[in-house]
């Protein structure tokens, strides 16, 4: 497992915490948003399957083992929350975008 975190300009003591693991970390001077962090990390990323969680957020200790037993069904291609998506073929990474947020009422 790889683990990447993105510093997103944070002033508190997420650096100092995260230099005591062995972890990739990518800092950032200036904050640039949750999205362009996921975007960030995923092109650094050298796995199959991406996690991703935020500094809000506590998962449960094995999300990432029990999300990733679904992914041998070929059936799917993305979990969100408890959203299974079917594996479908998009042209564009907007339109998969949209077929996600349809799935879950999404309201800006």
């Amino acid at each position: 497992m790889e683990i990447i975190v993105v510093d997103d300009g944070s002033t508190d003591s997420t650096a100092k915490v995260i230099q005591t693991f062995n972890i990739k970390t990518v800092d950032l001077p200036q904050p640039i948003g949750a999205s362009a962090c996921r975007n960030l990390a995923a092109r650094e990323a050298n796995g199959d399957l991406l996690g991703f969680t935020d500094s809000d957020c506590v998962p449960h200790p094995l999300w990432l083992r029990d999300l990733s037993t679904f992914f041998h069904d070929e059936r799917i291609g993305a979990i969100i929350h408890n959203q299974k998506v079917k594996s479908l073929s998009f042209p564009c990474h907007a339109e998969l975008f949209q077929h996600l947020l349809s799935l879950v009422n999404f309201r800006p």
